[in-house]
């Protein structure tokens, strides 16, 4: 991880996937195997394990479609593909061509299955130009939309589909493709806070100096602000050297995390200030709270949990390179700012792995000096964890990489998490480690750690797909 001096970044960086795979085609299963069942498949036993071989890498998270998964896999030059997978019969239902969505120096990876359809972007043949395709459980392309160069992946807004792109946000009825564009980047000008909601956060920053910002927000799909604050009015200061980094929305408040850029400049690669936290009202922008001293993260799992996070430089160890590590996770009152519980993090093992692992939304297995905590986030209570415990966790390694236009290697980013994994030096083995999952106990995470896909429990382990049959 690295410091949360650049904690956008590390936010995901703490939920990175492993990559690597072949290349294929934009026509479904052309360069790869492709299921011919035309009866279906018998439920497999419970407990029955995934074969994954000849199966394509995952490098995003998994979603369902119908009976099938679908997920990012590293494509041809330099780009991804979108495929569809039956996980019963083993096999790649589809595959289409998807474009690589390139975000400052991170690369995030996302997919998202809405009203049956997958919308993924691809490289149009006139480049620059792109389209938004959307894919239906058979591998057909049901509409697709021509739009800019994407900024990020598609995302549910209401009951549309939005995605942010150099000419503006496109939003698409799922269903029939009919679309809408929204203001011009000519518009309003300014640094996308958060652009994967409604409405959306920017900062506008003044050209000669750092000082007098203001954050603005502004509807997707209108060229009027519903309202601007100045950044050093809601800090109280006439330090100019304060600037806004990123904002989440929890509920009816936006979270701003800023910091000061002691040496006036105004990207990476300088000593910087103390991070804080300033809480505002979507409605108007009036500040609800402002927390000194404080960084927000997110941990898979509790995205609708306020958190902050403490690193600490800790030095190399052997198997491990040194960095900024979490040593601390404190979960915030909304209403205040002020924590609702925090949690000190030991060292993490890297042969054991990370120092939390997820039980459910919300919930979270610690390990701290005084032993694993089994933590509700929401209510603010720990108690001590069962022996031989399981939750969702990974191991934690280098980021992994994939290829980017240009030749290079950059890093991949995504909010899937790992494997059913035991916290408290419990000795386990693979069937005990399953056995929860078998049984139900322990539940899917949405969007994070693992999807039920049929009688399948699936999950991106370390990229690799994995999953194990349920009872039931």
């Amino acid at each position: 991880m690295t410091s949360r001096r650049t904690w956008a970044a590390s936010v995901l960086a703490l939920l990175a996937l492993a990559t690597s795979c072949t290349g294929g085609s934009s026509d479904p299963g052309a360069d790869g195997p492709r299921s011919t069942t035309t009866t279906a498949e018998p439920r497999p036993a419970a407990g029955t394990r995934l074969d994954a071989t000849g199966l394509p890498a995952p490098v995003s998270n998994l979603a369902r479609l119908g009976d099938l998964v679908t997920y990012l896999t590293p494509g041809k030059e330099d780009d991804l593909q979108v495929v569809g997978v039956d996980p019963t019969s083993g096999t790649v239902a589809w595959r289409h061509d998807a474009a690589l969505v390139l975000a400052d120096a991170t690369v995030s990876l996302e997919v998202t299955a809405f009203d049956g359809i997958v919308p993924f972007a691809r490289r149009a043949s006139g480049d620059p130009r792109y389209a938004l395709d959307a894919a239906e459980a058979d591998g057909s392309i049901r509409w697709s939309v021509p739009i800019g160069r994407p900024l990020g992946f598609a995302f549910r807004c209401d009951r549309r589909l939005c995605i942010e792109t150099v000419d503006g946000p496109v939003r698409v009825d799922p269903t029939t493709g009919a679309h809408e564009r929204g203001r011009d980047v000519d518009e309003i000008v300014g640094v996308a806070l958060s652009n994967d909601t409604e409405p959306s956060l920017q900062r506008i920053g003044y050209s000669g100096k750092l000082g007098g910002e203001e954050i603005l927000s502004a509807p997707q799909f209108g060229s009027h602000p519903l309202w601007t604050v100045r950044l050093l009015d809601l800090l109280g200061t006439d330090d100019e050297t304060w600037q806004a980094s990123a904002a989440f929305r929890y509920g009816d408040q936006w979270v701003v995390g800023v910091y000061r850029d002691v040496d006036g400049r105004t990207g990476a690669g300088g000593p910087v200030g103390p991070d804080d936290l300033v809480a505002l009202s979507v409605d108007d922008g009036t500040m609800r709270w402002h927390r000194t001293g404080a960084d927000v993260c997110v941990l898979a799992g509790a995205e609708d949990q306020i958190l902050r996070c403490v690193d600490t430089l800790v030095a190399s160890t052997p198997g491990a390179d040194g960095g900024y590590r979490v040593t601390e996770v404190a979960a915030l009152d909304p209403k205040t700012g002020a924590d609702r519980i925090s949690i000190p993090l030991v060292p993490y093992d890297p042969e054991v792995g990370g120092a939390y692992a997820i039980t459910g939304q919300g919930r979270m297995l610690m390990v701290t000096p005084t032993g694993v905590q089994d933590v509700d986030l929401a209510a603010g209570v720990a108690e001590p964890a069962a022996p031989g415990q399981v939750g969702w966790c990974r191991k934690r390694s280098d980021l992994p990489e994939v290829r980017v236009p240009g030749g290079t290697d950059t890093e991949v980013y995504s909010r899937a998490f790992g494997r059913p994994c035991a916290l408290d030096g419990t000795e386990l083995d693979e069937d005990a480690r399953l056995a929860p999952v078998i049984s139900g106990e322990l539940p899917p995470v949405e969007g994070v750690s693992s999807i039920a896909v049929g009688p399948w429990v699936l999950w991106n382990d370390a990229g690799t797909l994995a999953g194990v049959a349920t009872e039931g």
